[in-house]
């Protein structure tokens, strides 16, 4: 009898110890449905996550080559978020975002493309530069630490030289430009300001390009013969690492 009640307790102990393992199993399973639903809801337009790093991820692409990639792109996000006036790409560099302008330079310092508060923000354009025919555009981007926005530019305060500085292209309504990057220097932002009038004439803008040289600490590759400036910003800690007002700023002219 005692042999029966033992063979039982341990037919039993063997049942709950399966049933646990399949529970176990089965919420496992469900936890990698849901991770694959989540992945895949964040990977269409319009749908957000609510999740930084994954909307980050769906914003930094692979970027596209053709203007009417680059076109189709814009459109897309355009139906997320009307504010959508551009889209930028440094193949190779880990930036290709859509950018957008809101009224103030504060309407996306802490909301991201969704409309959603987050510290990333979006990739803008200066609300100083509403005019698409402007020979000069500033576009501003956190500096993340997990290198995400505009986390690497700061990298190339530190090149020896420009010369094989990656190429940036931006697209608007009025087509796809492609920039090279001929300054990138320090600034801060108590002491001085990098708002170039919209309104500059062309010899206002040799002025401006021959002074951007000049700073620039990698060594340039020379003043740059077109007339249309693209100008990235973000902020950067110096060499410490601790300090604060401090912003990296990098130069291109249109070249194509």
């Amino acid at each position: 009898m005692k042999r029966v009640r033992i063979l039982v307790l341990c037919f039993l102990g063997v049942l709950v110890l399966s049933l646990s393992a399949l529970n176990a199993q089965l919420s496992l399973q469900r936890l990698w449905a849901e991770a694959d639903t989540v992945s895949t809801a964040a990977s269409v337009p319009g749908k957000s996550t609510g999740f930084l790093p994954q909307i980050i991820l769906d914003l930094n692409n692979t970027g596209a080559k053709s203007q009417a990639e680059y076109a189709e792109k814009i459109a897309e996000w355009r139906v997320v978020n009307e504010d959508v006036v551009g889209y930028i790409d440094i193949p190779g560099f880990d930036i290709s975002y859509p950018v957008l302008q809101g009224e103030t330079n504060k309407t996306y310092l802490r909301t991201n493309i969704y409309k959603e508060k987050d510290n990333a923000g979006c990739i803008f354009l200066d609300s100083n530069y509403p005019d698409i025919y402007s020979p000069v555009k500033l576009i501003h981007g956190h500096h993340m630490s997990n290198g995400t926005m505009f986390g690497k530019l700061p990298d190339m305060l530190f090149y020896e030289t420009l010369d094989d500085a990656p190429t940036i292209y931006y697209t608007d309504d009025l087509g796809t430009k492609q920039f090279e990057i001929f300054s990138v220097f320090s600034v801060n932002s108590e002491e001085e300001s990098v708002i170039v009038s919209q309104y500059s004439m062309i010899d206002d803008m040799e002025r401006y390009k021959q002074e951007y040289v000049e700073r620039s600490w990698p060594a340039s590759p020379g003043v740059p013969e077109g007339t249309e400036l693209l100008m990235l910003n973000t902020c950067w800690y110096g060499f410490s690492g601790k300090e604060h007002n401090l912003h990296c700023i990098v130069v291109a002219a249109r070249v194509a």
